[in-house]
């Protein structure tokens, strides 16, 4: 009985320094969210947070739910659902937080939130003539933001054939691909938030988000400003790219240094820039583009 819980002692102690392992090696940005997802969910073992989106609870108090199209995403319904979007979560965000910096890659992330929420309330209005449950439903979840991200690399061009248990699956076509296997797997999981995710994800890479999203030099004001420091003391926090060399990355070919008058529309500037010399799948066969590639591909077989 004793040599068993000494096991078990020992197994769970490897499993926590595991995971606090994997925690320390994720950016900082990357890293927020999922401890603000945690949180919420230790907090909600104890007290109910509300704040799942709901399209006919939105409609009926559009002011008082206003907080909904963000909070819904870091809210879970439960430990696995929790564990199994921050798996997902960790290796796109990641991805795409060491190319782009943590900011920018915070700023997308809100962005991509209340865009995922938007085209949800909309989906969910007309599927909801004929389908009342999807209207007055309550989703939550990252998975959608997930989803977005996925999509924003495929239509980008920046995701590889991924091989699905064998299945060769295009780039493209993967978060389609996804979508319905993901379906098909959890049965309880929202079609409508993935989908409204995925959208989300072609809606920025075809440049219609842009103008919600601030140039670089905002960015460099805000890496820039003393209140700040305590973050931009982290080693894992990641400087956007521009004259600044990604300690993660030896890169050969690093962009041009900007300043503020040669910053563009956002979301363009870094469409163009944030997947070149950095490590990323059309910039180098640096190790670190290495890892990131590898965790891309392990991730599409969750």
């Amino acid at each position: 009985m004793a040599s068993g819980l000494q096991r078990a002692r020992d197994l769970g102690s490897a499993a926590a320094a595991g995971v606090l392992q994997w925690y320390g090696k994720m950016p900082l940005g990357g890293g927020l969210v999922v401890g603000v997802c945690t949180g919420l969910q230790v907090f909600n073992t104890v007290v109910t947070v509300p704040g799942c989106l709901s399209g006919a609870a939105w409609l009926g108090a559009p002011f008082s739910q206003l907080y909904t199209l963000f909070m819904s995403h870091f809210l879970h319904t439960g430990w696995f659902h929790l564990l199994f979007n921050m798996l997902a979560f960790a290796p796109f965000a990641g991805y795409q937080e060491r190319n782009m910096g943590t900011y920018p890659l915070l700023h997308i992330i809100l962005l991509l939130c209340a865009t995922t929420s938007i085209i949800y309330i909309a989906l969910t209005f007309v599927a909801g003539i004929l389908f009342k449950g999807l209207w007055t439903g309550c989703v939550a979840g990252l998975s959608g933001v997930i989803f977005a991200l996925i999509s924003l690399e495929a239509n980008k061009g920046d995701l590889q054939t991924q091989d699905f248990f064998g299945v060769k699956v295009p780039g493209a076509m993967f978060p389609w691909f996804l979508l319905i296997v993901t379906q098909f797997m959890f049965m309880s999981s929202s079609f409508f938030g993935h989908l409204s995710g995925i959208l989300a994800g072609v809606l920025y890479s075809q440049g219609v988000l842009d103008k919600f999203f601030p140039g670089p030099a905002y960015f460099h004001r805000l890496e820039s400003t003393p209140a700040l420091s305590f973050f931009h003391g982290f080693p894992t926090f990641v400087p956007q790219p521009g004259g600044v060399s990604l300690p993660t990355y030896m890169n050969s070919t690093p962009l041009p240094t900007l300043s503020p008058s040669s910053a563009t529309v956002g979301g363009a500037y870094y469409q163009r820039s944030s997947y070149t010399g950095y490590g990323a799948v059309n910039g180098g066969n640096t190790a670190a583009g290495t890892q990131d590639r590898t965790a891309l591909l392990s991730d599409g077989d969750v």
